[in-house]
């Protein structure tokens, strides 16, 4: 019976140490689901007997940040920080100060459209306490010059009598997005020979056969080279009185956002007359409401309503159509619900105090108008509110409650939500990491190295009790032993893919190693000493 016992304790303590070291040699996320399959089963044992409770921290002041310059046309993102950071109530409102400015909130962030030049304030202000509130001052700037940029043309050839564009290359910046921040109108452009070649809003027109260049007077180096060369063929000049601007006249606000798809090509129909230099210069009136391209591509800006397009012919400049459009809305068609719970995925239970976000996604993908409505079946169990384009429901008490979310562009586009608000847990999202990774340290590093000296210490004195008088070298041999698999251990980790050995867990693995360590040690000598007694008793009753 008792090597039977020697036998078993010596493989446990031989299978407990293999584990310790097989659980070190796991990747990543291996380890982490293991960890965690054991976390949720002490936090649903937890969560049975131990009720939650709602910590309200109350929220004691806010800040913007942001840059507080915008360019005209231009968006800047607004954030809000809280004071304190985990304060409970964080809705927020924007407001503007004027029209110069458009903010569109985004939750708690907020990106604010530069729409008329000068200043103006922004305000957030929280939606539980109006008290509490933080204003910045917003200045609206023109389009910059560009600084860093350089010049070039399609064809550096050109026939007498025609016209070619030059090309500003803007560092880091896309055609789509230089429109945006930079005016390249301010940017004068001379000839070094205007009797080669003129330059007039960005385009060369070809007077003489030679050689010119055409550069940037305040950046000399930017320069290009270009040759007129003879033209064999008589010039034909446009009839202003049969040519037009031809195209659709409606196109949509934030075109601009989807530059690769949306737009409407404009073109020159000349009629009867076709010009030898068939080149025009496109403009808009107000390039809040549109821009279009060199190509007569034109797409919606900033804003809604009606201004025109005006194309000049290259060949004559004298000559000029206009081209009335007007800029609209796209209102949604169809839509789709987008639930987040505490900004992640709603893939649980609703519990009191959890706070939910909706915002919607719209068809078509240009679809201008991205407000919602959100409406509460009864308030006392979620309370829901609007906080720019999201929807912030807050659950307040247990219950059942219906929450209808409605386009407001499009009223007909509405879904119906039904959530069940359970009890507030013990462990939940909100401290569930830490306390997984209290379980991680205390049973897979302090217990487990805890119940490992036990069995380990027990086996060494199996093994060496025969061999060895003095008992407390057993005990430093289990000792050094349980240093090393501990140390071991974390260093097998600093080599397994997402795993980080750390000195803080070989310390609690050490710990719980000699603790244990002690406790079994006081345990053999409570054994020996209560061995000692009953023998001594014995012979004592034998005399």
């Amino acid at each position: 019976m008792k090597k039977a016992l020697n036998i078993a304790v010596i493989t446990l303590a031989v299978l407990l140490n293999g584990l310790i070291v097989f659980e070190s040699c796991l990747p990543g996320g291996v380890s982490v689901t293991r960890s965690n399959w054991l976390s949720n089963i002490f936090a649903d044992i937890i969560n049975v007997f131990i009720p939650g409770r709602v910590e309200v921290v109350p929220l004691e002041s806010i800040s913007l940040v942001g840059d507080q310059n915008i360019i005209i046309g231009t968006t800047n993102r607004f954030s809000v920080e809280y004071a304190p950071s985990n304060a409970t109530s964080k809705g927020i409102t924007f407001i503007a100060g004027n029209e110069r400015i458009n903010p569109v909130q985004e939750g708690s962030s907020c990106f604010v459209e530069g729409m008329e030049l000068g200043s103006t304030s922004l305000t957030a202000v929280s939606s539980e306490d109006s008290n509490i509130f933080k204003t910045v001052e917003i200045t609206v700037n023109e389009r910059p010059a560009p600084t860093e940029f350089e010049l070039t043309v399609t064809n550096s050839q050109i026939l007498n009598g025609f016209s070619e564009r030059v090309i500003f290359s803007i560092d880091d910046y896309t055609d789509n997005r230089a429109v945006r921040y930079f005016d390249t109108s301010l940017v004068s452009l001379e000839s070094s020979n205007p009797d080669i070649a003129t330059i007039e809003d960005g385009v060369i027109h070809a007077k003489s056969v030679g050689s010119a260049t055409i550069f940037a007077s305040d950046y000399p180096s930017r320069l290009v080279d270009i040759e007129v060369i003879e033209n064999p063929n008589p010039l034909v000049y446009p009839d202003e009185s049969s040519w037009e601007i031809t195209g659709n006249n409606v196109v949509h606000i934030y075109d601009m956002d989807h530059a690769e798809t949306n737009f409407i090509q404009l073109s020159i129909d000349w009629g009867e007359t076709i010009p030898s230099d068939q080149s025009v210069t496109w403009k808009v009136e107000d390039e809040l409401l549109a821009k279009i391209g060199v190509d007569g591509k034109l797409r919606g800006y900033k804003k809604t309503g009606s201004t025109n397009v005006i194309a000049i012919s290259n060949m004559d400049t004298e000559q000029q159509k206009i081209f009335p459009i007007s800029v609209e809305e796209v209102l949604p068609t169809a839509m789709d619900v987008n639930i987040r719970l505490d900004g992640s995925p709603l893939d649980e239970e609703v519990s009191v105090g959890d706070t939910i976000y909706i915002s919607a996604i719209f068809s078509p993908d240009n679809t201008t108008n991205l407000y919602i409505d959100v409406i509460s079946s009864d308030a006392a169990v979620l309370a829901a509110q609007i906080e720019g384009r999201t929807g912030k429901i807050t659950a307040k008490k247990e219950g059942t409650a219906t929450i209808t979310v409605s386009s407001t562009a499009n009223p007909e586009l509405s879904e119906t939500l039904v959530f069940e608000v359970m009890p507030k847990k013990a462990i939940d999202g909100e401290n569930y990491v830490d306390f997984a990774s209290f379980i991680r340290k205390s049973i897979g590093h302090f217990l487990l190295f805890g119940v490992s000296a036990i069995f380990t210490t027990w086996a060494f004195y199996f093994i060496l009790n025969k061999v060895i008088k003095k008992k407390w070298f057993i005990v430093l041999v289990s000792g050094l032993f349980g240093i090393a698999v501990a140390s071991v251990t974390e260093m097998i980790q600093l080599f397994i893919p997402l795993r980080s050995g750390t000195w803080i867990d070989v310390g609690i693995n050490i710990l719980g190693y000699t603790i244990f360590l002690a406790l079994t040690i006081l345990f053999g000598f409570l054994i020996l000493k209560r061995r000692q007694k009953v023998e001594a008793n014995k012979k004592s009753a034998e005399r």
